[in-house]
């Protein structure tokens, strides 16, 4: 129900989901999963899924809705997903793979403690300069608004983020 797909300026189709497990809390739950797959040639046939969280991490099923974008020039594939428990203290997560889907390595995109929710992050790859940029909602500082970060084009590092909503800067007072 929640997810994303992209058709890459090669052709490649790649899709990404977050799995509800039955039973699983939707607020979060380490039963819940982020799976990607991808096609080659032409929607014919796909990949084996694969889940790109860690499997000790809970994953959000309401409020997720991950992406994916991917750079044929460099062969990586990214996903941003939320990442956390119940609580609703929500991380976003971007998630790298340079095999296809066989591994991911992950980093924490937010740069605050988490205590504030995270949620739906969206993604967007500039192929000239191999950056990805995100944005999320999430409630750092207790008013809801829209984050933005911007990272490096192997998805190692990215930068701190800053407030896009005027709600948000106006609350902590020290984002502009």
């Amino acid at each position: 129900a929640y997810g994303d797909e992209e058709v890459a300026s090669d052709g490649s189709l790649h899709v990404v989901t977050a799995t509800f497990s039955a039973g699983a809390n939707k607020l979060g739950d380490v039963n819940n999963a982020i799976t990607y797959v991808r096609s080659t040639d032409g929607g014919k046939s796909f990949s084996s899924v694969v889940s790109v969280e860690e499997a000790s991490e809970p994953t959000a099923y309401y409020f997720s809705n991950p992406q994916v974008a991917y750079n044929p020039s460099t062969s990586r594939t990214f996903v941003v997903y939320p990442a956390g428990g119940p609580d609703g203290a929500w991380s976003i997560r971007l998630a790298t793979s340079t095999d296809g889907g066989a591994s991911w390595s992950r980093i924490t995109v937010n740069d605050d403690a988490p205590c504030a929710n995270h949620a739906t992050p969206t993604i967007v790859l500039d192929e000239s300069t191999g950056k990805v940029h995100i944005a999320w909602l999430e409630n750092r500082g207790g008013v809801g608004a829209v984050a933005y970060t911007s990272c490096n084009p192997d998805g190692a590092q990215c930068a701190p983020n800053q407030a896009v909503s005027l709600a948000m800067a106006l609350a902590l007072r020290i984002w502009v």
